[in-house]
């Protein structure tokens, strides 16, 4: 209230005596409205004084919901039980096993990716991301665009992107592209100098402009990687833009498991004459076991580094732990020793 009260203080509100300034009974207002569960609490301007009822009925209530407020989050799958003593009823909840935001993009942003793109394109980029390129990819619709660069996150898991991450770039920050930091950024046309350029003549010609400009020296160096996906072509400063990164290591399982799912999903999309914006539930399961298939493969990665690490216990209170990547190499095919040695020089 405006006044204070002369009982005890809980919380900021008056104690149980109903006395409001300098020990004066509280009146209330013609234009106060009080709510029938709790009379006394809130009123039009204020929150009023309470009776020992009240505050009781006020009590129970904060206590609940401060009991709720933390609660601990279960673990994934985990049935949670919480019991709300103020109204003597319970209720139970279980966690989900997928993320919300993860469940949301896999149904409904992976289904336009897979339609979109080849798995040809999708392991590219995500060689890409994973040895920390400067990644652009350009498409004039902005649903399909956003739905393409959103799609990566899950399919990165079990590792998460913790680069610079735009969805959509408006053409008037382009300078943006200059940062001397991986990034994933999606923009809905080629910025300038790089319009009308073909993959041929890129090199050449962004060369040729930036020696004319009073910045002599091009933003767009060897990791910097424009990926215009309407016209499926690659402007890099490197000569041979699928050589900008090894390819995925240990793949052809992925590749075999992968092409069969998305052969069934664009039978399927074919099938529906439609774009799947609204994806049906046989598209979701059909990207739920491409995303888990993802998130599999990727997981065998990191099952196999324990074994390569080395610990020195000189110290007991503080041991260190070295990652040899060597003996990890030693064990892997020669054509995928590459990736793995520039993956360890950017991750590890």
């Amino acid at each position: 209230s405006e006044g204070e009260g002369t009982g005890e203080r809980h919380g900021g509100l008056s104690g149980g005596n109903g006395e409001g300034e300098e020990g004066q009974p509280y009146r209330r207002s013609e234009g106060d409205v009080l709510p029938s569960a709790c009379a006394g609490i809130r009123t039009r301007k204020s929150l009023l004084p309470l009776s020992q009822a009240e505050y009781s009925c006020f009590s129970d209530l904060l206590t609940t919901l401060y009991r709720y407020y933390h609660l601990p989050i279960g673990a994934p799958g985990q049935l949670v039980h919480f019991f709300a003593k103020s109204s003597g009823t319970s209720f139970s909840f279980r966690r989900s096993t997928v993320d919300d935001e993860h469940d949301g993009i896999i149904s409904f942003s992976l289904p336009i990716t897979f339609y979109t793109l080849s798995p040809k394109w999708i392991f590219y980029i995500l060689s890409l991301i994973l040895l920390e390129k400067r990644v652009v990819l350009v498409h004039r619709n902005i649903r399909i665009l956003s739905s393409i660069l959103l799609s990566f996150i899950p399919l990165l898991r079990p590792f998460s992107y913790q680069s610079v991450f735009i969805t959509i770039l408006p053409l008037k920050m382009a300078e943006f592209l200059s940062a001397p930091v991986p990034y994933l950024i999606g923009m809905l046309s080629r910025p300038d100098p790089l319009r009308g350029y073909h993959p041929r003549s890129f090199r050449s010609r962004i060369r040729k402009h930036f020696s004319q400009s009073e910045n002599p020296v091009t933003p767009y160096g060897e990791d910097f990687v424009l990926i215009d996906l309407e016209r499926e072509e690659v402007l890099t400063m490197h000569e041979n833009p699928w050589n900008v990164v090894p390819p995925l290591p240990r793949n052809d399982a992925l590749q075999s498991c992968v092409s069969r799912y998305f052969q069934e999903l664009l039978e399927y999309t074919v099938e529906l004459q439609s774009y799947p914006y609204q994806p049906s539930p046989r598209h979701r399961s059909l990207t739920q076991a491409v995303s888990l298939s993802f998130e599999k493969y990727f997981a065998s990665w990191v099952s196999d580094l324990p074994g390569h690490f080395v610990r020195d216990f000189s110290i007991k209170s503080e041991p260190i732990t070295v990652f040899v990547p060597e003996t990890f190499l030693a064990q892997e095919a020669g054509e995928d020793q590459a990736f793995f040695d520039a993956f360890f020089n950017t991750q590890i």
